[in-house]
């Protein structure tokens, strides 16, 4: 089982977007910002033609890692470490059938050892409070984070069609005050709530366990939404006197 136990400002990191192919593909890997995005459009779409395409956000160098190692035989993976580096990719028109997202980011960049010290000890301090006491706690550390996994949200519901996005997160519980949710009807419709994010040093039975719901959750959604995509192609057409074309047949 991989190590993905991480200390100071290494837990965190930069990826700009990164495209992990299955393992055995013709490259390890392929950056989605300083690349020809022809070429990378050609590369992502010939991996949808057999599995999806999953974009996973996250701030967490451990966390990015894991769901690449557990989903890469069955996604096309793209990782990103900020909003910031996904929008740009969103933007671009990269292929993409799914977003996972984390909720919590740090407020400010992590360059320090201290810093990132500070952040991850929310997770101990969760582990001391009971569950009626998380509201006090997240108001103490409230000024460490930004939600931008809901901001995620609002920008996959741009898309059309939209993007399914999965918000994912240890930290979930933390937001039991309502104030801070999302609470937009378009994207709280299009997202969906993964609970099964397990720490990353997690047992390798806890681990393949919550992949498996994860990706179950996953493949049922896209499924679902690319069969009503395509019904409703199906049903429109374009065209003059004679000549009929099938709005499906673009998409393909």
């Amino acid at each position: 089982m991989p190590d993905y136990q991480y200390t100071g400002h290494e837990a965190f990191g930069d990826d700009v977007g990164t495209f992990w192919p299955a393992p055995g593909a013709s490259f390890a890997s392929l950056q989605l910002t300083g690349s020809d995005g022809a070429t990378v459009k050609r590369d992502l779409k010939r991996t949808s033609s057999s599995m999806p395409i999953v974009w996973f956000v996250d701030d967490e160098r451990a966390n990015r890692e894991w769901f690449r190692d557990y989903h890469r035989e069955h996604f096309g993976v793209v990782t990103f470490s900020s909003r910031q580096h996904f929008r740009r990719s969103l933007n671009r028109g990269f292929p993409c059938d799914a977003i996972v997202t984390d909720v919590f980011f740090p407020a400010e960049p992590v360059r320090t050892d201290e810093h990132a010290q500070q952040l991850l000890s929310i997770y101990e301090k969760m582990k001391s409070r009971c569950v009626d006491e998380l509201p006090s706690l997240w108001s103490e550390e409230r000024y460490l984070w930004k939600l931008d996994g809901f901001t995620v949200a609002r920008d996959a519901v741009q898309r059309e069609p939209p993007i399914p996005v999965f918000l994912f997160s240890r930290k979930a519980t933390l937001l039991l005050s309502v104030d801070d949710y999302m609470g937009e009807p378009p994207a709280v419709a299009n997202s969906y709530w993964l609970l099964e994010k397990v720490n990353p040093t997690a047992d390798a039975a806890t681990a393949r366990r919550a992949a498996d719901i994860q990706r179950d959750r996953i493949i049922s959604v896209v499924g679902v939404r690319k069969s009503r995509w395509r019904s409703l192609l199906r049903s429109l057409s374009v065209g003059s006197t004679g000549v009929t074309v099938n709005m499906e047949k673009l998409v393909q």
